[in-house]
C-alpha cells in the first residue's frame, strides 16, 4: 500500500523522473527530463567494464510534457512517495526498482524489492513501449 493509502492531489509538473530496475543479469534505467514543453525519455543499460559501471543509451523518446503528466496522474504515481516493499519472504529471486522523480517542486521517492506500488508495472510497460 501506498503511504498515505491514498490518492494523491493529481501532478500539474513534472521536471524529472528516474526509475531504476535491478535484477540478477540486467540494470536498466529510464530517464525523463523534461525542458519547456518537451518530455525525453531516455533508455539506458548499465554494463560493466574494466571494473566499472557504464551507462549505455539504447533508445529514447521526446512526448509532450503534458502526455507524461497525464500518465502519471492516471497510476497515481504521486501517492508512491515513501513507499517502501520490502521483498517477500522465501522468494529467493527478483527485481528491484527505485524511482526518484520531481513533480510539482518536491521529491517522490519509492523503491522495493520483487514487492511494487499499484500500477508499477503498467509503469514499466508504458516506458518499454515508448522506447522501442
Amino acid at each position: 500500500m501506498c503511504k498515505n493509502g491514498f490518492k494523491s492531489k493529481p501532478i500539474k509538473t513534472l521536471k524529472s523522473l528516474s526509475l531504476r530496475l535491478s535484477g540478477m543479469r540486467l540494470t536498466e534505467i529510464f530517464e525523463i527530463e523534461v525542458d519547456g514543453e518537451t518530455a525525453t525519455i531516455c533508455y539506458y543499460r548499465l554494463n560493466y567494464r574494466d571494473g566499472e559501471e557504464k551507462k549505455e543509451l539504447i533508445s529514447q523518446k521526446a512526448i509532450p510534457a503534458t502526455e507524461a503528466v497525464v500518465f502519471l496522474n492516471q497510476i497515481n504515481v504521486g501517492a508512491w512517495d515513501g513507499f517502501y516493499g520490502e521483498h517477500p519472504k522465501y522468494v529467493t529471486d527478483g527485481e528491484m526498482f527505485l524511482l526518484k522523480a520531481v513533480v510539482d517542486g518536491k521529491t517522490i521517492r519509492a523503491e522495493g524489492s520483487q514487492n511494487f506500488p499499484p500500477h508499477y508495472h503498467d509503469l514499466k510497460k508504458w516506458l518499454y513501449n515508448l522506447t522501442r
